[in-house]
């Protein structure tokens, strides 16, 4: 793409990390996160969202990588002793394009990890917060 002068943005970048993350290709998500980061783009909430997403698609061996990813791109992201709280202040902070899928990819994780106090303290939390109507 660089070779071809197209000037990568947000939106191709992303667009890769969810055709590598459906190809398992987990190196590649890091390879184009790092790239995202050198070409000094700040990674945006759907950018974000599409990490949390590849996540939920990830082999569990393999999550280490993407957790590095998620914590760099945004802090809000990272794990926490007052995991509902975390949540609560993360959910209020980011758009509501966004917070349903967000909500939908940490439910996954959740489940994928067999922490299932954790999925339902969040499932709660959409529904408090409104994420889920009519639920």
């Amino acid at each position: 793409m660089l070779e071809a002068d197209f000037e990568p943005n947000t939106f191709i970048l992303t667009s890769l990390v969810q055709f590598y993350g459906k190809a398992k290709r987990t190196d590649d998500v890091v390879k184009i996160f790092n790239q995202l980061l050198e070409l000094g783009i700040t990674p945006d909430e759907r950018f974000c969202g599409c990490l949390l997403n590849v996540m939920t698609q990830t082999p569990k061996e393999e999550l280490c990588k993407l957790v590095n990813c998620i914590e760099r791109a945004d802090e809000k992201l990272e794990s926490s002793e007052n995991f509902k709280n975390e949540a609560s202040q993360l959910f209020n902070s980011i758009g509501s394009d966004v917070k349903k899928a967000y909500c939908n990819c940490l439910i996954d994780l959740c489940v994928n990890l067999n922490l299932l106090e954790r999925a339902c303290e969040l499932l709660d939390l959409g529904i408090t917060l409104q994420i889920y109507i009519g639920l």
